[in-house]
């Protein structure tokens, strides 16, 4: 996805904040890029050290599509416009923590919850749907340091809820918005973190320094 941003930063010795607000952009090739007036991603994100050996992430996003954005430039219909919904206002509050390297020694963890309000339209003649979905990721890893590339073992556990009554007017899939979601979910890139269960097991190795490996095994549902 690209975007035309514009973000602000405010920082002191307590937090770290940043506000921006952005456009969708949708590229075609040989012509300049649309900018999209139907999509329009804003947030507010706050990082702090204030919770003792370990950094904390809060933030609010929100998500505004309107009537109008599947189809905003025909000459750049890609499947992910097809397969999106008509309209949506989606509002993410969350937070993350996540432990300070060394600080719980060779052990080390990262939590983090969303929840999601406001309301979701599936195609231009269906009613607009109350949406209400969250979800949550559990991390945890130990790392061998006196061993050859330093490897670490880690366990996570995804959850993200999705819709189980269709006729309830209530859509309870959560939206994972604009993510890196192959790094988390997958390299294959067959699930995202929405309506699933996700274990994955997780084996890295640094036999230099410029070099990193990485095994991973993953159980959907």
């Amino acid at each position: 996805r690209v975007f035309d941003a514009a973000k602000v930063r405010w920082q002191n010795s307590w937090f770290a904040a940043e506000a921006f607000t952005s456009k969708l952009v949708l590229p075609v090739d040989g012509s300049f890029n649309l900018w999209n007036d139907y999509n329009t991603f804003s947030g507010l994100h706050l990082t702090t050290k204030q919770v003792p050996k370990n950094t904390t992430e809060l933030y609010f996003f929100a998500r505004n599509d309107e009537v109008g954005s599947t189809f905003a430039d025909p000459r750049a219909v890609l499947p992910f416009q097809l397969a999106a919904p008509a309209a949506r206002d989606i509002y993410t509050v969350g937070g993350r923590l996540k432990s300070n390297p060394g600080d719980f020694g060779n052990f080390d963890y990262a939590l983090e919850g969303a929840y999601q309000f406001g309301n979701w339209k599936a195609a231009t003649n269906s009613a607009r749907l109350e949406h209400d979905a969250f979800a949550f990721v559990a991390n945890v890893g130990y790392t061998l340091p006196d061993t050859f590339g330093t490897p670490r073992f880690a366990l996570e556990y995804a959850f993200a809820s999705g819709d189980s009554n269709p006729t309830n007017g209530t859509h309870g899939t959560f939206d994972q918005l604009y993510p890196t979601g192959h790094k988390f979910e997958g390299y294959m890139d067959l699930a995202s973190w929405q309506n699933i269960h996700d274990v994955r097991g997780i084996f890295t190795l640094k036999p230099t320094p410029a070099l990193s490996l990485a095994l991973e095994g993953h159980l959907f549902w």
